[in-house]
């Protein structure tokens, strides 16, 4: 998670970012695939021995210096941000997400 953002547990806006490619690693990098996911998808979170079940609610690109993504939002979401497209990080993929429900 991001300094300054929240865990799923806490009311707000949680931030994951992870690298789509590391060079040794290759497709194993954590958002290699991130492009792949589409609105209506389930994200699942692991936190504190819990279950965190998110909805994907939008899908965009975005210019790196947009830093809105990191701001604090309302209510219990999950925004994720790697950079796109692969091999040529030009810009930012962004998962947005709401919390479905806790297991």
């Amino acid at each position: 998670m991001l300094p300054n953002t929240s865990t799923p547990d806490t009311f707000g806006k949680t931030v994951l970012s992870a690298h789509r490619f590391v060079y040794g690693i290759g497709r194993r990098a954590p958002f290699f695939s991130l492009n792949n996911i589409d609105i209506k998808d389930n994200i699942y979170v692991y936190w504190n021995g819990k279950e965190y079940v998110y909805e994907v609610a939008d899908k965009l690109e975005v210019v790196n210096d947009e830093n809105w993504i990191l701001e604090s939002g309302s209510g219990y979401t999950l925004t994720l941000f790697t950079c796109t497209p692969l091999f040529n990080p030009i810009h930012r993929l962004v998962i947005i997400s709401k919390l479905m429900s806790i297991r």
